[in-house]
């Protein structure tokens, strides 16, 4: 699994991605995610990839190489970005094609997305979501980013945050946030990390990191979080009703004896020696084999052997109220 994210702003674009792809807890490796390209005059290309590896790796080295043939439709002259992602779509399908019937033959999840961003001169940045199954969306103003892979962990900072106007130095932050969350979340997402950002008709990358695990940056970024986000925590209102006193008092209570109900004050120890002398003895319960295990069952009593049974009192022992009550007199000596 791996994880990726693609932010859209005013101000420009930031697009980021670990580097760990897992075959089982076992097989953990480190391969890039992002592909970029740019030609410094009228284009700036940014890929992301999650998925099955063998097939994005493929659709890339496919796209890489219809880049260098001028006689047929590729990345470098292509009129728009959508038509950029229509070529990955193609691309996409035409490998699948090629590959589902022996991948199929083992249950191989072919599933894969793309995520395709940047800029063609004559027009403004775009963004683009592409599906396993070659289809794709765009992003709008009312959807700023996208994401892939294993997505959950990252998603509440880029919602509550991302907002066409944020700065492209708050979407950088945003999106390291985002990636430090679905780390410490997920053993499949890891470092390093590759980020990088666009600003608008700017054919060359505004900034590109690699993030490795002795980054100092990143690291401040994640503890600043962690610190931060404890001291909101800890500055939270209690739940209404719940002070000191009810702290105590609940304190006080986990004194008394098991069982006794919370706000009834335990008895007195010599009340509590004196009931059984109150009570009717158990000999005056043993009228019926049935009585007996009942009474056995209320009081956490061993049932007594009753004395044998004339033949006109079977059906009375083998009734369902002795045969439930026996049940429960063992369910409550466990």
């Amino acid at each position: 699994m791996t994880y990726c994210l693609a932010l859209k702003m005013n101000e420009g674009m930031v697009f980021a991605s670990d580097s760990r792809t897992n075959a089982g807890v076992d097989q953990i490796a480190s391969f890039k995610k992002m592909r970029t390209y740019n030609n410094g005059t009228d284009r700036v290309i940014v890929t992301l990839t999650s998925g099955n590896l063998s097939i994005t790796q493929s659709v890339v080295n496919l796209i890489e190489q219809r880049a260098s043939d001028p006689d047929v439709a590729n990345i470098w002259n292509a009129k728009t970005l959508f038509d950029v992602a229509t070529l990955f779509g193609e691309c996409l399908r035409e490998v699948r094609k090629e590959t589902a019937a022996y991948l199929d033959q083992t249950k191989v999840d072919m599933g894969v997305n793309f995520i395709v961003g940047g800029q063609v001169a004559g027009e403004p940045q775009r963004l683009f979501l592409i599906y396993s199954e070659g289809n794709f969306i765009e992003a709008t103003e009312e959807t700023p980013f996208f994401q892939i892979g294993e997505t959950k962990y990252g998603k509440p900072v880029l919602d509550r945050f991302m907002q066409p106007e944020t700065t492209l130095v708050n979407a950088i932050k945003c999106a390291l946030v985002s990636l430090d969350s679905t780390v410490r979340s997920n053993i499949s997402v890891g470092l390093p990390i590759d980020l990088v950002s666009v600003k608008p008709n700017h054919f060359e990358f505004n900034s590109q990191y690699h993030i490795t695990e002795d980054d100092a940056y990143f690291s401040h970024i994640s503890t600043s979080w962690r610190e931060g986000l404890t001291t909101l925590f800890d500055g939270l209102p209690a739940p209404e009703g719940f002070d000191d006193n009810t702290k105590v008092m609940r304190a006080n209570e986990s004194d008394k004896p098991l069982g006794t109900p919370v706000g009834q004050a335990a008895a007195p120890a010599s009340e509590v020696a004196e009931e059984p002398q109150n009570s009717p003895s158990l000999a005056q319960h043993q009228s019926t084999p049935a009585t007996s295990l009942m009474h056995a069952a209320q009081n956490n009593l061993p049932a007594q052997h009753s004395p044998t049974v004339a033949p006109n009192q079977q059906n009375t022992q083998n009734s369902p109220v002795s045969a439930n009550n026996t049940i429960t007199a063992g369910n409550t000596n466990r």
